[in-house]
């Protein structure tokens, strides 16, 4: 009878990736090649928008109306203040460099190079004029050199492989933008005035051709929908994390995401260019991923080295944003640690606003 019973069958690694044996170092465990195509997937989407924003900075000569206009400050960033901008005629080249390094590393012809190059080039654009500042272009920033340390343990060029330790490093720099984009939006400006993101369907009402008398979102019902809009929006940011990183939740989340993501991009902020689009493609990074070769007993100093390096990284990048503390009780106010905080939605500005009426 007993050899009759059925076996339940063992799952493959290409579908529950195995945990960690008890008697395995932590080092090694992280330090285990593997074989993730989710990343592969984010970075070709990654490199497709990096290359169209490059052709979108070139259309609208962006580099030419803040490096090349006659008499225009600049304002270097008081952490980096060596790093200024180049000569008019390198900045104008600026995006064909970034554009072209995003279509090296995007098709796999030469991606540890292509990355190299964008990695600078942005960083060095991102740095180059602190009035600049946008959440998205630190975070891409910040994308760029952590898909820099996983092409150097790649032995694919289209970026199948990594180490385990560099999916999760990319996979946590995501998390935090979720749950300190989320964390910003419990205050009451948020959740009870219903700011900024009021002002947000009110242009998006006015931009669809929509008066005060004939709006989609009648006075009846357009109270009891932005309320629910905030409280939604803030508990998916700070659940996000938690349901992505769940092998339960994490195709319920990636429809979530896709709803909150496009109504971001086609409805409310439709100059956001595209950071929706990258936010959506860093769903597949929390894909499961099957080990590529088994990990070492000991591992060596060498390979070390880039782990405490990506551990000091991601380090700071919890303890940045919470920085603000320090200096004011309401930085909406004071506006001193606003800065690589990923306070998305965490207050209004005229001028922003004017830039999505299509005022600037």
């Amino acid at each position: 009878m007993a050899a009759l019973r059925r076996r339940k069958p063992t799952p493959s690694p290409a579908t529950a990736p195995p945990a960690r044996p008890k008697s395995q170092p932590l080092t090694s465990y992280l330090l285990q090649p593997i074989h993730a195509p989710g990343l592969a997937a984010f970075r070709f989407v990654f490199a497709a928008a990096m290359a169209y924003d490059a052709f979108a900075m070139h259309a609208r000569s962006e580099m030419d109306d803040f490096f090349c206009t006659p008499h225009r400050l600049t304002f270097a960033y008081r952490w980096t203040p060596f790093i200024t901008p180049l000569h008019c005629e390198a900045m104008l080249r600026l995006p064909h460099v970034i554009g072209g390094a995003a279509i090296l590393f995007g098709t796999g012809l030469l991606p540890v190079v292509g990355l190299l190059a964008f990695a600078v080039a942005y960083t060095f654009l991102f740095l180059a004029e602190a009035t600049r500042y946008v959440n998205h272009f630190y975070l891409y920033s910040m994308l760029g050199w952590l898909l820099l340390g996983a092409a150097l343990s790649s032995p694919s060029r289209l970026g199948f492989g990594c180490r385990r330790y560099q999916l999760y490093a990319l996979r946590l720099q995501i998390s935090f933008v979720y749950f300190f984009g989320g964390l910003v939006k419990l205050q009451r400006e948020f959740l009870v005035e219903l700011e900024p993101l009021r002002s947000y369907v009110r242009a998006a009402a006015a931009h669809f051709g929509a008066d005060e008398s004939a709006r989609p979102w009648s006075l009846a019902l357009a109270e009891p929908s932005l309320r629910l809009a905030a409280v939604g929006a803030c508990a998916f940011d700070l659940l996000a994390p938690l349901a992505l990183w769940s092998r339960t939740l994490r195709w319920p989340a990636f429809g979530v995401a896709l709803a909150f993501h496009g109504l971001n991009h086609f409805v409310l902020f439709r100059t956001i260019g595209s950071f929706p689009l990258v936010s959506l493609a860093t769903c597949a990074l929390f894909l499961d991923a099957a080990p590529a070769a088994a990990a070492a007993a000991r591992p060596s100093r060498a390979s070390l080295l880039p782990l405490y390096v990506t551990a000091a990284h991601l380090g700071l990048q919890a303890l940045v944003p919470l920085r603000h503390h320090w200096h004011s009780a309401d930085v909406s106010w004071t506006r001193l640690g606003n800065e690589f905080g990923w306070r998305m939605m965490g207050d209004t500005t005229d001028g922003f606003l004017q830039i999505e009426l299509g005022g600037l």
